[in-house]
């Protein structure tokens, strides 16, 4: 039974309780009208005169109107009933098509756990009471079939292979999911999330994508956490606003990908390549870039804070505006001082500098920098100060 079915009965029994409330009033008004209308039939009999004629007249006219009104409230209630046992009916047909679908996912052969996926669409659409707990059941069966487990035997590096291969259609093919997983993400993408309940998110966390191919996949605003993302290719990949927090993207393909706003708080992204990606506004926060692609990448107000990126490659990256505090850019390439300075420049404090930059002071923002902290993040300003004093006395080894 699916459990949004307990407010629509509620609704029915009121509906009910509505119709038998107008028949006893109704009644309420006939039987006073039958008793004077009674009186006066007797009266008149006994007395024929004009004024007693009148009064029995308009009595007669009283039944007849609370009748034909009766009657048309009885046509109205029978419509109502009508509909309502017609609504039990789809609803029942509903929850055995749901129970029918979800059996299906549970099968060894992929056509019948395909023919419960689509089922489970088509329903969402006939019912959109049903849509959230429809998106629920999908992503709980993409974790089911993707676990994160640990994998058994090293790869040869992603990016490297991929561009070895020159986009070869044999590579990708090794790359594939299965047709059923494929299928749930493409239900899930293609959902009218204006239906989805307030502050929820489709829950993928803990999933293992590794080395798989989701070149396009939009999951904006999923709930990634702790999911696997290893040598994945995620070629112009929408995760915007999604939660990656602690999520694994070592050596993963994010070229041109949307990450904006995302939230990528302790995320390994230790060489993945994210050129052209969007990161603007994106959480770093404690994050693992080192030696990773940036090239072009745009990380306008992105907080970088302690964010590690040794060795990571910066041409041309856009900076302006982003929270550099105790962020580690040692050993950066192509890292230059015009991307530290200018109209809009990054903030910095407790910055670990590369070797060549030695014109630029590593705490020239550290007087500004708490202010910038409540305004972003909501610190209060003791808070922020505290932050901002530790990240100064960093020492770097």
């Amino acid at each position: 039974m699916l459990p949004e079915r307990k407010f629509k009965l509620s609704q029915k029994q009121v509906i009910r309780s509505a119709i038998a409330f107008l028949i006893l009033l109704s009644l309420g008004l006939l039987i006073p009208a039958i008793v004077r209308l009674d009186k006066d039939t007797a009266t008149v009999h006994k007395t024929p005169t004009e004024e007693n004629k009148r009064e029995f007249d308009v009595s007669l006219e009283r039944v007849k109107t609370t009748v034909g009104g009766i009657g048309t409230i009885a046509t109205i209630a029978g419509g109502i009933v009508l509909f309502l046992n017609f609504k039990v009916a789809q609803d029942k047909q509903i929850t055995e098509r749901f129970s029918k679908a979800v059996e299906q996912l549970g099968s060894d052969k992929i056509e019948v756990r395909l023919g419960g996926i689509y089922s489970l669409e088509r329903i969402a659409k006939d019912s959109p009471a049903d849509h959230w707990t429809i998106m629920e059941v999908l992503s709980a069966f993409i974790r089911e079939q993707l676990p994160l487990t640990p994998k058994k035997q090293s790869q040869p590096n992603f990016a490297e292979s991929f561009l070895q291969s020159q986009k070869t259609e044999d590579k990708l093919t090794q790359l594939e999911f299965s047709t059923d997983i494929r299928a749930a993400l493409t239900v899930i993408e293609r959902r009218e999330s204006s239906q989805d309940p307030e502050d929820s998110r489709i829950a993928l966390l803990r999933t293992n994508f590794s080395q798989t191919n989701l070149w396009g996949v939009k999951l904006q605003e999923v709930d990634l956490r702790n999911a696997n993302f290893e040598k994945t290719l995620l070629q112009e990949t929408c995760l915007q606003g999604a939660d990656l927090s602690n999520a694994n993207f070592q050596e993963a393909w994010l070229a041109y990908a949307n990450l904006q706003g995302a939230n990528l708080w302790l995320t390994n992204l230790q060489e993945a390549f994210l050129a052209e990606a969007n990161l603007q506004t994106a959480n770093l926060w404690n994050a693992n870039l080192k030696w990773s692609h940036l090239i072009n990448a745009n990380l306008q107000q992105a907080n970088l804070m302690s964010a590690n990126l040794q060795g990571a490659a910066l041409q041309n990256a856009n900076l302006n505006d982003s929270i550099l505090l105790a962020t580690d850019l040692r050993n950066t390439n192509n890292l230059t001082i015009d991307q530290l300075i200018g109209d809009n420049p990054p903030l910095l404090c407790g910055v670990a500098l590369p070797s060549q930059i030695t014109d630029i002071d590593p705490n020239r923002d550290c007087d500004q920098m708490p202010q910038r902290l409540v305004e972003r993040f909501g610190y209060s300003l003791e808070e922020a100060t505290q932050i901002v004093d530790e990240a100064r006395q960093k020492q770097w080894d």
